[in-house]
């Protein structure tokens, strides 16, 4: 059915820049294939950062191998004498301990309610996607980016699906490239670094780009823009 709807659909909508181009591989017509980025329609969301030598990292998602979720807890292994840093981990299971070992600079949320979900962000000065960079989480756009943006937070990012295109273009945060808990630790400890009229910077940059680009309002926009090209 999938390759049925390609090959004859009138349009057909991807969800991210790297989907498109799996799909043109495989159909004719590439200018029937449009990007719409999954939408956040959190508003007044934007908090300012808080103007501490601290830096709270945080991550929200499920705990699923493709999150990644393995290279933040080694980064978090890594950063233990770091005073600095500290964590935040939430919307998953963490009883496994092998897994997910018990630090005194971690903190396990588990599951937050969406009404909360905000709150937790703007609890945080960074924010980590360390999605793995395999074939299926490479065609997604990760939702927790779009929350990650809006808010106002600098964030670091794996090479995963447009990941590194939305960093590199807002100017809002760092690639962990390669991904690993080193790559991720020293980025950690760049953002730790920057005085925090600079995290501010970095944060506002990355709200902007958002309402720029992934706001519900723009989703409605594209998603207009698509029905006219069917009825042209």
């Amino acid at each position: 059915m999938d390759h049925f709807g390609l090959w004859f659909a009138n349009a057909v909508i991807a969800v991210s820049k790297t989907e498109k181009a799996f799909l043109s591989r495989r159909t004719f017509g590439n200018k029937r294939i449009h990007v719409v980025w999954d939408p956040v329609d959190f508003n007044d969301a934007y908090l300012p950062a808080r103007a501490s030598s601290s830096v709270v990292v945080g991550y929200i998602g499920n705990s699923a191998w493709y999150q990644g979720l393995q290279h933040l807890i080694e980064a978090a292994k890594i950063l233990s004498s770091d005073e600095r840093v500290s964590f935040r981990l939430a919307g998953f299971d963490s009883n496994d301990e092998k897994m997910f070992p018990r630090l005194s600079h971690v903190s396990y949320i588990g599951r937050v309610e969406r009404a909360g979900v905000i709150e937790f962000l703007q609890g945080c000065d960074a924010l980590v996607s360390p999605r793995l960079p395999a074939k299926v989480s490479n065609l997604q756009f990760p939702h927790k980016l779009s929350e990650y943006l809006i808010v106002g937070r600098p964030v670091i990012v794996s090479s995963a699906s447009d990941q590194p295109m939305v960093v590199r273009d807002g100017k809002c945060g760092i690639v962990a490239e390669p991904l690993s808990g080193e790559s991720i630790a020293n980025a950690i400890r760049t953002i730790a670094d920057l005085p925090a009229t600079e995290r501010e910077a970095w944060g506002r940059r990355a709200y902007e780009y958002a309402h720029e680009h992934i706001h519900a309002k723009v989703f409605a926009k594209k998603l207009g823009d698509v029905y006219a090209y069917v009825l042209r």
